[in-house]
């Protein structure tokens, strides 16, 4: 709109927009956290994991079936199989063969070599499989320029000058000064990058169909450090999060169990946070249409606003529901078949232990010396 102020001035003047903004992003974050959603995750993979019941009896059988196991893991293979046994991850078309040729197998080299693609398809196929979705951040990241240094001519100085090149450090290499020890920043070209978010590490708004058309938020949680806000740039001196123990209790349920520490104890540069990476469509300059920003945030500091065309979000959902995000997983399917199964082993091997080692009633004015000795003897 023709006279609206820029969102990175909007940004930059602060005031009271910036915090009715930050209301707004703290209050979209809390509906994004699906309490009850967590939870049929999290039993989902204690039926993974074979983990009790809650309803065993002591003294009976408490075998528990890997049904759940078994399938998620066989149906990942068989999906990988299909996904990564031919030479080609995507194919591209194009008018002039050459150039898709060389598209898709510069996209299969950098989806491969350039990353760990095999465990990224991996863990994305698992998690949607178990866990009902999965969410994978398809990004572009820039690099830091790489420091250069050479000895150089007087001659080749002046033409890397002229091409732009600015020397931060020089020394003199011989007392004619034909030759000098330089260094300078190189530009980094950006790297293409591909991650599966945690489900616990992500959410989105509750009204939302899918994640580009008319979602209204979405946002990825990182746990970063002081040192690692403070590399990207920002300043990290006074950021401090409220905390959230909702973020690591599936991955504790994930971990089986082993990762039980979740206090940050370290303080300093390796004090970590979470750092939240959030896509909103919010009307921040004032002139009445809800741009997409993306927005760093740390607990109530906003580090960065930018505007952005699109959101790096892809869900992947194994069995879809018409108009929702979330559908149903495969684990749900075979839930209650481990269930049934687990409940059946364990009567069939309460019988066998009832059959091959019986108990024996006996009245007790029948009772004798030798009686309680006789009784605990077993000839089986």
């Amino acid at each position: 709109m023709p006279g609206a102020p820029d969102i990175a001035l909007a940004f930059e003047n602060d005031g009271p927009d910036m915090d009715t903004m930050v209301n707004f992003l703290m209050e979209e974050e809390r509906r994004a956290e699906d309490g009850t959603l967590q939870e049929e995750r999290e039993v989902a993979l204690d039926f993974y994991n074979g983990e009790p019941f809650g309803d065993e009896v002591d003294g009976r059988s408490q075998l528990v079936t890997r049904d759940v196991a078994e399938v998620v893991d066989d149906t990942v293979a068989e999906l990988l199989d299909i996904m990564v046994s031919g030479d080609k991850v995507v194919e591209f078309t194009h008018p002039d063969k050459g150039v898709a040729e060389e598209a898709t197998h510069a996209v299969g080299r950098e989806f491969h070599d350039g990353q760990d693609g095999f465990r990224i398809l991996q863990d994305w196929i698992k998690s949607g499989l178990l866990e009902k979705s999965s969410v994978a951040k398809v990004c572009v990241e820039p690099q830091p320029p790489k420091r250069r240094e050479a000895v150089l001519s007087v001659e080749e100085m002046s033409a890397m000058a002229e091409q732009g090149v600015q020397f931060i450090a020089s020394a003199q290499m011989d007392d004619e000064g034909q030759q000098w020890g330089v260094a300078w920043l190189e530009e980094q070209a950006p790297k293409f990058r591909d991650y599966v978010t945690p489900n616990e590490e992500f959410g989105v708004a509750s009204d939302a169909r899918d994640l580009d058309t008319g979602c209204i938020y979405n946002v990825f949680k990182m746990r970063k450090t002081l040192s690692e806000i403070a590399a990207m740039g920002y300043d990290a001196s006074d950021l401090w999060d409220d905390g959230n123990e909702s973020l690591t209790a599936l991955s504790s349920v994930r971990d089986d169990g082993q990762n039980e520490n979740v206090v940050d104890y370290r303080t300093g540069a390796n004090r970590a946070v979470w750092f939240l990476e959030e896509y909103a469509r919010y009307d921040l300059n004032g002139d009445g249409i809800a741009e997409l920003l993306k927005i760093h945030r740390v607990g109530k500091t906003v580090l960065d606003v930018e505007e952005v065309d699109e959101q790096p979000g892809v869900v992947w959902c194994p069995f879809p529901m018409p108009g929702r995000i979330t559908g149903h997983s495969l684990a749900d399917k075979v839930m209650d078949i481990q269930r049934t199964r687990s409940v059946a082993l364990r009567q069939t091997m309460d019988g066998f232990y009832f059959q091959n080692n019986p108990r024996v009633w006996l009245n007790e004015s029948s009772q004798g010396d030798t009686t309680i000795d006789d009784l605990l003897t077993s000839n089986r």
